[in-house]
């Protein structure tokens, strides 16, 4: 597996970054974000990774609140007329603020969602309309708020904080909640009880991904290992490895791919690219912080960056 070096970008951001994520969704494929403590920064980027075109830059209102996780909502968009950018984010004061804005009058609302009593370590909007808001965190909760009330609706208790969560890809009515003592549950929307559960055996369990384009897969960061369940084999673990990076802190899949995906790690500051059907060694690089990484939803394209560096990549077979 190799990266082509003629479809690559390299952005240098202004200060530290926090996150960034290209938008998961068809209808804003092209929406890239990343920010800091600062600021939001929006991008276009086509899909043949040329210069990306910068739509806004939104500034944050308290800058000392750091921005812990970013989701972008489904209403996203810039192609059609009213173009907005609409993400949440869930910030070190334990709340979630949603930012929505006009870009045809250039106006920004914040709403602010309030319940989490500690810190906030996944939101994730349904994909299907982006009603729903689901959001995990160390108070040991999983939350569901209505995004056009701005209410919550539901609370389910956790056995142990909740470090990360994925939507089903398809259906709405199911949610996967990593906790850290080890467990992924699969919840019932409906019935917001869990309906099926998966041990790492591991912990601390950090992160959890399902995979886009095999809804049967899921993926896990756990301990020093990243691991691989399949849902019609009886949830069996049909895949596992013990890498180098001391901690794998983030497992992310491909979304055109169940055979790629990608992970992050504390030694080095590393993200590693896997390809399951090869073994050779996977595509690596360092960074001088902790690194964050992304996939774009419809090319094999992977964004990663730490500290002030951002690199967007094709990946090839």
């Amino acid at each position: 597996m190799s990266t082509s070096s003629s479809k690559s970008i390299s952005i240098k951001a202004e200060n530290e970054i926090s996150f960034l994520e290209f938008s998961p969704f068809l209808q804003s494929s092209e929406l890239f974000a990343y920010g800091c403590s600062k600021f939001v920064t929006v991008l276009e980027i086509n899909e043949s990774l040329q210069e990306p075109r910068e739509v806004i830059q939104l500034p944050l209102g308290n800058n000392r609140n750091e921005i812990l996780t970013f989701a972008w909502s489904p209403k996203a968009n810039i192609r059609v007329i009213p173009r907005s950018i609409r993400f949440a984010i869930s910030t070190s004061d334990m709340t979630i603020k949603i930012y929505t804005t006009d870009l045809g009058q250039e106006h920004t609302t914040i709403d602010e969602l309030e319940g989490h009593t500690s810190f906030i370590n996944d939101v994730q909007y349904e994909r299907t309309n982006g009603d729903i808001l689901a959001s995990v965190g160390d108070d040991l909760s999983l939350r569901l708020w209505n995004e056009a009330t701005k209410q919550q609706i539901s609370l389910i208790k956790l056995t142990s904080p909740g470090m990360s969560l994925r939507w089903h890809p398809a259906d709405s009515s199911k949610i996967i909640v990593a906790e850290k003592c080890g467990v992924i549950r699969l919840y019932s929307i409906d019935s917001q009880h869990p309906v099926m559960s998966l041990d790492t055996g591991h912990v601390p369990l950090m992160s959890c991904d399902w995979c886009p384009s095999n809804h049967q897969l899921i993926g896990a960061a756990a301990g020093s290992e990243w691991i691989i369940w399949d849902l019609t084999q009886s949830s069996q673990l049909i895949e596992k490895q013990h890498t180098d990076l001391n901690a794998v802190l983030e497992f992310r899949w491909c979304a055109v791919s169940d055979q790629i995906f990608a992970v992050t790690g504390r030694q080095g500051n590393q993200v590693k690219i896997y390809q399951r059907d090869h073994r050779k060694t996977p595509l690596s690089k360092s960074f001088l912080t902790p690194s964050k990484l992304s996939w774009h939803c419809k090319l094999p394209v992977c964004a990663m960056g730490g500290h002030r560096e951002i690199d967007i990549c094709a990946v090839e077979a």
